[in-house]
């Protein structure tokens, strides 16, 4: 299953031409350019997340053949989703920094996520918590109880779950996720920042990748 975001950006990917512009540039320019072309046809209440995919919907067939062309030159092993999706990780930075509909399509990603967990996080008590972590202390409950510490505004004592969590198993990402978005929502940019660039430096993972580029220029603005 394709990763959801990222539909409309693998169309983009395959729609390239292979002169003039470098792939890179070539994206950041048309992702652009997609977004704000075909954003006053979003229905009321649909999302960009909509406008992605009718976009990718429309042309990833068309354009399929010149993108295999290009990992044919790059003699890539990935199928041309996997690549397509690569080279977009590599290009966050660009693409945050340059083009405004994506900066705010990402920072509304990321919020929606915040609270759709914060909501699901709600039929769970703090008091069931402590019971389970003085039985048995895991990343989960730890993770879980930071989370709720930090609706409550109880951003030290979160902290000190979240790490504690991390120390249980610093390869699993949700501690540091929070402790990454705590920090972001409290506007400590700098150390939002810490926390991502070393979690995508140590996993490479693609969620630690734009929650990087997202804080750096949330960074940028600030100063």
């Amino acid at each position: 299953m394709m990763k959801p975001i990222y539909s409309i950006l693998l169309f983009i990917l395959l729609s390239l031409p292979l002169s003039g512009q470098t792939l890179e540039e070539k994206l950041v320019e048309i992702t652009c350019a997609c977004m704000n072309e075909t954003r006053e046809q979003l229905a009321q209440g649909e999302s960009d997340r909509v406008l992605l995919d009718r976009c990718f919907s429309k042309y990833i067939e068309e354009y399929q053949p010149e993108f295999v062309q290009r990992m044919e030159e790059e003699e890539s092993d990935l199928d041309y989703p996997d690549f397509a999706f690569k080279v977009l990780m590599d290009i966050q930075e660009e693409l945050v920094d340059n083009c405004d509909p994506y900066y705010k399509m990402l920072s509304q990603e990321m919020d929606n996520m915040v609270a759709a967990f914060e909501i699901q996080l709600e039929e769970i008590s703090l008091e069931n918590l402590n019971t389970e972590i003085a039985a048995k202390p895991t990343v989960v409950n730890l993770s879980h109880r930071g989370i709720k510490l930090y609706m409550a505004k109880q951003y030290e004592t979160a902290e000190i779950d979240f790490n504690e969590a991390m120390k249980l198993d610093p390869k699993n990402p949700m501690p540091r996720t929070w402790l990454g978005f705590m920090a972001m929502k409290q506007e400590d940019y700098q150390k939002s920042l810490e926390v991502f660039s070393k979690a995508k430096e140590e996993t490479n993972e693609y969620g630690f990748i734009m929650f990087t580029a997202l804080v750096k220029r949330k960074l940028a603005e600030k100063k």
